[in-house]
Protein backbone atom coordinates (compact mmCIF):
# COMPACT_ATOMS: atom_id res chain seq x y z
CA UNK A 1 0.00 0.00 0.00
CA UNK A 2 2.87 2.25 0.75
CA UNK A 3 4.18 1.63 -2.74
CA UNK A 4 0.83 2.54 -4.28
CA UNK A 5 0.64 5.78 -2.31
CA UNK A 6 4.20 6.60 -3.25
CA UNK A 7 3.47 5.92 -6.88
CA UNK A 8 0.39 8.20 -6.84
CA UNK A 9 2.35 10.94 -5.17
CA UNK A 10 5.11 10.82 -7.79
CA UNK A 11 2.56 10.70 -10.59
CA UNK A 12 0.80 13.74 -9.13
CA UNK A 13 4.07 15.64 -8.83
CA UNK A 14 5.13 14.70 -12.36
CA UNK A 15 1.82 15.95 -13.76
CA UNK A 16 1.23 18.85 -11.39
CA UNK A 17 4.56 20.61 -11.87
CA UNK A 18 4.44 20.79 -15.73
CA UNK A 19 0.77 21.89 -15.71
CA UNK A 20 1.55 24.58 -13.15
CA UNK A 21 4.53 25.76 -15.20
CA UNK A 22 2.41 25.97 -18.37
CA UNK A 23 -0.25 28.00 -16.55
CA UNK A 24 2.37 30.41 -15.17
CA UNK A 25 4.06 30.84 -18.59
CA UNK A 26 0.74 31.39 -20.39
CA UNK A 27 -0.29 33.93 -17.74
CA UNK A 28 2.94 35.85 -18.14
CA UNK A 29 2.63 35.87 -21.95
CA UNK A 30 -0.97 37.03 -21.78
CA UNK A 31 -0.01 39.77 -19.32
CA UNK A 32 2.75 40.83 -21.73
CA UNK A 33 0.16 41.27 -24.52
CA UNK A 34 0.67 38.16 -26.63
CA UNK A 35 -2.35 36.44 -28.19
CA UNK A 36 -1.77 33.04 -26.66
CA UNK A 37 -5.27 31.77 -27.55
CA UNK A 38 -4.82 31.99 -31.31
CA UNK A 39 -1.28 30.57 -31.04
CA UNK A 40 -2.63 27.63 -29.05
CA UNK A 41 -5.42 27.08 -31.61
CA UNK A 42 -2.91 27.10 -34.43
CA UNK A 43 -0.68 24.59 -32.65
CA UNK A 44 -3.67 22.46 -31.66
CA UNK A 45 -4.93 22.38 -35.24
CA UNK A 46 -1.53 21.03 -36.32
CA UNK A 47 -1.73 18.18 -33.82
CA UNK A 48 -3.60 15.27 -35.48
CA UNK A 49 -5.87 14.13 -32.64
CA UNK A 50 -6.45 17.55 -31.11
CA UNK A 51 -7.22 19.07 -34.54
CA UNK A 52 -10.46 17.09 -34.68
CA UNK A 53 -11.54 18.45 -31.29
CA UNK A 54 -10.77 22.15 -31.91
CA UNK A 55 -13.24 23.93 -34.22
CA UNK A 56 -11.69 25.26 -37.39
CA UNK A 57 -12.13 29.00 -38.00
CA UNK A 58 -12.39 28.33 -41.70
CA UNK A 59 -15.40 26.08 -41.09
CA UNK A 60 -17.00 28.82 -39.00
CA UNK A 61 -16.46 31.33 -41.80
CA UNK A 62 -17.93 28.94 -44.37
CA UNK A 63 -20.95 28.31 -42.17
CA UNK A 64 -21.47 32.07 -41.77
CA UNK A 65 -21.22 32.58 -45.54
CA UNK A 66 -23.63 29.71 -46.13
CA UNK A 67 -26.11 31.24 -43.69
CA UNK A 68 -25.84 34.63 -45.46
CA UNK A 69 -26.35 32.91 -48.83
CA UNK A 70 -29.48 31.15 -47.51
CA UNK A 71 -30.87 34.49 -46.30
CA UNK A 72 -30.10 36.10 -49.66
CA UNK A 73 -31.83 33.24 -51.49
CA UNK A 74 -34.91 33.59 -49.29
CA UNK A 75 -35.06 37.35 -49.94
CA UNK A 76 -34.63 36.83 -53.68
CA UNK A 77 -37.39 34.20 -53.72
CA UNK A 78 -39.73 36.67 -51.99
CA UNK A 79 -38.76 39.32 -54.52
CA UNK A 80 -39.39 36.89 -57.41
CA UNK A 81 -42.80 36.07 -55.97
CA UNK A 82 -43.67 39.78 -55.71
CA UNK A 83 -42.47 40.39 -59.27
CA UNK A 84 -44.53 37.45 -60.58
CA UNK A 85 -47.62 38.94 -58.91
CA UNK A 86 -46.85 42.31 -60.48
CA UNK A 87 -46.41 40.70 -63.91
CA UNK A 88 -49.77 38.93 -63.55
CA UNK A 89 -51.40 42.22 -62.58
CA UNK A 90 -49.83 44.00 -65.55
CA UNK A 91 -50.94 41.22 -67.89
CA UNK A 92 -54.50 41.70 -66.61
CA UNK A 93 -54.22 45.42 -67.33
CA UNK A 94 -52.92 44.68 -70.84
CA UNK A 95 -55.86 42.33 -71.45
CA UNK A 96 -58.28 45.03 -70.27
CA UNK A 97 -56.59 47.57 -72.55
CA UNK A 98 -56.84 45.18 -75.53
CA UNK A 99 -60.54 44.74 -74.80
CA UNK A 100 -60.99 48.51 -74.66
CA UNK A 101 -59.13 48.88 -77.96
CA UNK A 102 -61.38 46.29 -79.57
CA UNK A 103 -64.47 48.10 -78.31
CA UNK A 104 -63.19 51.42 -79.58
CA UNK A 105 -62.31 49.92 -82.96
CA UNK A 106 -65.81 48.44 -83.21
CA UNK A 107 -67.32 51.76 -82.26
CA UNK A 108 -65.07 53.54 -84.74
CA UNK A 109 -66.04 51.12 -87.50
CA UNK A 110 -69.69 51.71 -86.71
CA UNK A 111 -69.12 55.43 -87.07
CA UNK A 112 -67.20 54.82 -90.30
CA UNK A 113 -70.12 52.81 -91.62
CA UNK A 114 -72.43 55.62 -90.64
CA UNK A 115 -70.28 58.20 -92.40
CA UNK A 116 -70.35 56.11 -95.58
CA UNK A 117 -74.16 56.19 -95.75
CA UNK A 118 -74.82 59.44 -93.95
CA UNK A 119 -73.35 62.90 -94.24
CA UNK A 120 -71.08 64.24 -91.48
CA UNK A 121 -73.77 66.75 -90.52
CA UNK A 122 -76.09 63.84 -89.86
CA UNK A 123 -73.47 62.29 -87.52
CA UNK A 124 -73.65 65.44 -85.42
CA UNK A 125 -77.44 65.25 -85.57
CA UNK A 126 -77.34 61.67 -84.29
CA UNK A 127 -75.09 62.72 -81.39
CA UNK A 128 -77.50 65.55 -80.54
CA UNK A 129 -80.46 63.17 -80.76
CA UNK A 130 -78.66 60.75 -78.45
CA UNK A 131 -78.13 63.59 -75.99
CA UNK A 132 -81.86 64.32 -75.96
CA UNK A 133 -82.64 60.62 -75.40
CA UNK A 134 -80.42 60.70 -72.28
CA UNK A 135 -82.75 63.24 -70.70
CA UNK A 136 -85.98 61.63 -71.91
CA UNK A 137 -88.20 59.15 -70.06
CA UNK A 138 -87.18 55.59 -71.03
CA UNK A 139 -90.72 54.59 -72.07
CA UNK A 140 -91.15 57.59 -74.40
CA UNK A 141 -87.64 57.11 -75.78
CA UNK A 142 -88.37 53.43 -76.47
CA UNK A 143 -91.51 54.25 -78.48
CA UNK A 144 -89.55 56.78 -80.58
CA UNK A 145 -86.58 54.44 -81.16
CA UNK A 146 -88.95 51.68 -82.33
CA UNK A 147 -90.31 53.97 -85.05
CA UNK A 148 -86.88 55.14 -86.30
CA UNK A 149 -85.07 53.62 -89.25
CA UNK A 150 -83.14 50.65 -87.87
CA UNK A 151 -79.68 51.97 -88.89
CA UNK A 152 -80.31 55.36 -87.25
CA UNK A 153 -81.80 53.74 -84.13
CA UNK A 154 -78.69 51.57 -83.74
CA UNK A 155 -76.32 54.52 -84.06
CA UNK A 156 -78.29 56.54 -81.53
CA UNK A 157 -78.28 53.62 -79.07
CA UNK A 158 -74.51 53.18 -79.55
CA UNK A 159 -73.99 56.81 -78.51
CA UNK A 160 -75.90 56.31 -75.24
CA UNK A 161 -74.43 55.05 -71.99
CA UNK A 162 -75.11 51.46 -70.98
CA UNK A 163 -77.63 52.43 -68.28
CA UNK A 164 -79.70 54.68 -70.54
CA UNK A 165 -79.53 52.20 -73.43
CA UNK A 166 -80.61 49.35 -71.11
CA UNK A 167 -83.57 51.33 -69.77
CA UNK A 168 -84.75 52.16 -73.31
CA UNK A 169 -84.35 48.57 -74.55
CA UNK A 170 -86.22 47.29 -71.50
CA UNK A 171 -89.26 49.39 -72.46
CA UNK A 172 -89.27 48.16 -76.08
CA UNK A 173 -90.95 45.09 -77.52
CA UNK A 174 -88.61 42.16 -76.79
CA UNK A 175 -88.25 41.09 -80.45
CA UNK A 176 -87.43 44.60 -81.59
CA UNK A 177 -84.97 45.12 -78.69
CA UNK A 178 -83.26 41.79 -79.44
CA UNK A 179 -82.92 42.67 -83.12
CA UNK A 180 -81.34 46.04 -82.31
CA UNK A 181 -78.98 44.43 -79.78
CA UNK A 182 -77.82 41.86 -82.34
CA UNK A 183 -77.10 44.62 -84.84
CA UNK A 184 -75.20 46.64 -82.20
CA UNK A 185 -73.08 43.61 -81.34
CA UNK A 186 -72.22 43.14 -85.02
CA UNK A 187 -70.77 46.65 -85.19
Amino acid sequence: MKNANNMLMWLGIVLLIPITMIIVIVSILMFAGYDVGSWMKAKASETPIVANLVPDEQNDELEAELEKADETIALQQDEISDLEKEVASLEDIVDDQKLDITKLENRNSSTDGLEDGVEIEEVDDIKQAAASFRKMDAKKAASIVQNLEENVAIHILVELSGDVRGAILAEMEPKQAAKLMERMLDL
